[in-house]
This record gives structure tokens, C-alpha cells and sequence, in this order.
């Protein structure tokens, strides 16, 4: 590692989130990594409560970009062009690191110099439920490959992924058109490379990924998310310069979010209306190529699950048997 530049450098875009800074600032003063070894740029786009007076209090070291009514993809972009580190991570203001992640970053870049992605395992969570999801150095090959059983066999939340520098510019950044899965698309764009990416695996989880009622896994967002990761998926469907187990990998992902949102807009709206989308939809995953049969029963289970899920009463009980059957291990905190 040069001494003249940081290991890492931290990007957090925000919007009026003070009342999640706080934890989030913590988990970045107790890293074990020394913190002239990291920088920390937040991208702020317009605040009008008191987030850039807290962080300015309780983080001085943190240097704040003012950008007014910029997207948190046009944020990430903007961070990417001021960041000095030799890898990039992404840590939004309602989210948390353990003590050791920019450490263990720090550590894998040193031993694998030829690395492009460190990642780790996460946790997501809501309340007092914790849901901890174990990832694979070999993610981005069994996207490449179309080797994909559940949606969290080819995902890692950008929480646990640090890219190199050099490797983000590389590859474009963000692409600012999308407003909710630029990262996904990344994620594909960087499984897409020739020659393949490198990832390697730090062996611990990273970090908590907070869910909550503003958050973009909300359940009042979904169908918008959903909508738009269908739109990232189609990209890549009709790209015929993409490798062909991609491809394949995005049309299952398309009917998984497919299927995911009918079921999310037949819970919004039990009605006719919501019955003759559904059906367009149903004529959208038919058309969308072959091994339909196989891809809807796997698809339609992994929408049930997820939908289930979020249900009051009985979303504890169904992240449990999902763990069973080789899902995230779900905890509470009592």
C-alpha cells in the first residue's frame, strides 16, 4: 500500500438521515484500522434537518460534498471522482461495520494484489431479528456462468463489497439513470468483465444492513424496486455480447421479480385491476425465453418466501425455515 494515499476510502450518500447518523458515525470511529489509513467522504444531496451539522460535529474529520438534488448513484459518482483510497466502500447512513471490516479489507488487498473485489459475509436487519448471509468469492462466476438457485447466490449487499479503485473507474461507476438497483446493474457490468474479475473473501461477516420503513427494501418500495430491477435484467437479456450464463442468470432474475411483483401489487391492491396486471405480467415472464416451467416454480417460491417474510406475525417464523432449507441463519435479540 502507498503512504501516501489511504487504504479505503468510505462513500456515504445522505438525505435528511440524522437520526441514523449517530450509530453509523460510532461504527466508524471504533475501526481498528487507523483512521489516516481511511478516509470518509459523505455526498450529501440537499439536507434540510440536521445531518450535515451532525456529522460535521461528531465526525470533523469527514470531509462533506454538498450536491442538491443529486440521485444516490449521481452521489456514489461523485465520490468516486474525489476518492484518494486504493478500494472504494459504500456505507449508507442507516447502516453499520464491524469494528475489523476496513482492517480485513486492508489486509486481503495486501495479500492478493491482484485482487479486484473483497467481500464479505452481512447481516440484515429489522427490529430485533438478524438475518445473517453467508457469500462466495465465487459470486460473480456463477452469475457469469448462470449458476443461480436464490437470488442470494449471485448478490452481495454493496455494504460488504469493496471494490479496488482503479477497478470501479474502470468498469464506469454507477449508472445514474437507475434510482434504486444501480448497484445491481453494477454487479452484473463487473461479473460481465473480460477477463474475469478477481473477488476474494475476507471470512467474517462485515456489517449490518438496517431494513426499516424509509429503507429501499421496505415494503412500500418494493414494487418500485422490483419494477426497476426487471428494467436492469432486460438490459442484459437482449445484450448479445454478454457471455450466455449471464444472460441466463438475468432472465431468472427477471421472472423472479416478476412473479415478486405481482404478488407485492396484489397485497396493495386486491382487485380487478390488480388481476389484469397480473396477468400482463404472467404474458411477460411466458415470453421472456426458455426454461419457463423450471424458472417460475423456483421463482414463484423464492416471491412467496420473500413476500411472507414481511408479514407481521409471521415473518420470524418463515426466515427461519428458509434457513433451513440453506437460506440466511435468522437470530433475535432479545
Amino acid at each position: 500500500m502507498s503512504d501516501r494515499h489511504p487504504a479505503v476510502t468510505v462513500l456515504t450518500p445522505t438525505l435528511d438521515a440524522e437520526r441514523f447518523l449517530s450509530p453509523m458515525l460510532s461504527s466508524l470511529a471504533a475501526q481498528t484500522l487507523a483512521r489516516g489509513r481511511f478516509e470518509h467522504i459523505v455526498i450529501d444531496g440537499g439536507s434540510k434537518d440536521g445531518t450535515l451539522e451532525r456529522i460535521r460535529r461528531e465526525s470533523p474529520e469527514t470531509r462533506v460534498i454538498v450536491a442538491p438534488k443529486c440521485t444516490i448513484y449521481e452521489a456514489m459518482n461523485i465520490g468516486l471522482a474525489e476518492a484518494r483510497g486504493e478500494s472504494i466502500g459504500w456505507l449508507n447512513a442507516d447502516d453499520l461495520w464491524e469494528p475489523d471490516a476496513l482492517s480485513l479489507v486492508e489486509e486481503q488487498l495486501d495479500r492478493s494484489p491482484s485482487a479486484d473485489v473483497v467481500i464479505g459475509d452481512y447481516v440484515m436487519f429489522e427490529g430485533r431479528t438478524k438475518s445473517l448471509y453467508r457469500t462466495s468469492d465465487r459470486v460473480l462466476d456463477a452469475i457469469r456462468e448462470g449458476r443461480m438457485a436464490r437470488w442470494f447466490d449471485i448478490w452481495v449487499n454493496p455494504l460488504s463489497v469493496f471494490y479496488r479503485t482503479r477497478f470501479l473507474r474502470e468498469l464506469g461507476g454507477y449508472d445514474p439513470s437507475y434510482r434504486l438497483v444501480g448497484d445491481w446493474d453494477l454487479w452484473f457490468r463487473a461479473a460481465a468483465r473480460a477477463p474475469r474479475a478477481r473477488v476474494v473473501h475476507c471470512g467474517k461477516s462485515l456489517g449490518s444492513f438496517r431494513i426499516h420503513p424509509g429503507s429501499l427494501t421496505s415494503g412500500s418500495r418494493l414494487d418500485r424496486l422490483f419494477e426497476e430491477k426487471r428494467r436492469a435484467m432486460a438490459r442484459w437479456i437482449d445484450d448479445e455480447r454478454a457471455p450466455k450464463g449471464l444472460r441466463d442468470c438475468a432472465r431468472r432474475m427477471f421472472r423472479h421479480d416478476t412473479l415478486s411483483l405481482a404478488v407485492v401489487r396484489a397485497r396493495m391492491h386486491p382487485s380487478l385491476a390488480s388481476l389484469r396486471g397480473a396477468l400482463s405480467l404472467a404474458n411477460e415472464v411466458r415470453c421472456a425465453g426458455p426454461r419457463l416451467a423450471s424458472d417460475v416454480a423456483s421463482g414463484s417460491v423464492m416471491a412467496l418466501a420473500e413476500v411472507v417474510q414481511s408479514l407481521p406475525g409471521v415473518g420470524t417464523l418463515a426466515r427461519a425455515a428458509w434457513a433451513a432449507t440453506g437460506g440466511p441463519s435468522v437470530s433475535s435479540n432479545t
